[in-house]
């Protein structure tokens, strides 16, 4: 999982990074909510958050980066 944040840092400015990380964050809370009061929510999160980062990634090969 912090693979494919250091690689988004090699792609992304630093605005760009805040704001991708914000949104993510703010889509995979919402996607997850119904699990809140669980103790997996932490790792749903997380996960999410982690592909939709490798979706980003692939995104910049498929642009042939």
């Amino acid at each position: 999982m912090d693979e494919s944040k250091a690689a988004l840092e090699k792609k992304l400015s630093p605005e760009t990074l805040k704001q991708w990380r914000e949104a993510t964050m703010e889509v995979c809370s919402a996607a997850y909510r119904p699990y809140l009061q669980g103790t997996i929510y932490p790792q749903l999160v997380v996960g999410c958050d982690d592909r939709l980062n490798r979706v980003l990634l692939k995104e910049f090969k498929g642009l042939g980066e």
